[in-house]
């Protein structure tokens, strides 16, 4: 959800933002395809209850982001 692109440094610690980019960007695709894989072994009832909070939270994220933005235009 918190996703921002930070301009490309070129100095000798670059080398390791890159691989930590890569493996973000990696676990970005991979995490949700594990979840879903462990959820399946649970009881069907724990996996609701994650899924529904998991979507709660993002909402709640998404709410309290769109205020935030719009709080920081009336100020300036």
């Amino acid at each position: 959800m918190i996703q921002v692109k930070k301009p490309e440094i070129k100095t000798e610690g670059a080398k390791d933002e890159n691989m930590l980019s890569v493996m973000n960007k990696q676990m970005l695709y991979v995490m949700p395809a594990v979840t879903v894989f462990i959820g399946l072994s649970f009881p069907a009832g724990l996996t609701l209850y994650w899924f529904l909070t998991t979507l709660f939270t993002v909402a709640q994220q998404k709410i309290v982001f769109s205020k935030k933005k719009s709080s920081v235009k009336v100020l300036k």
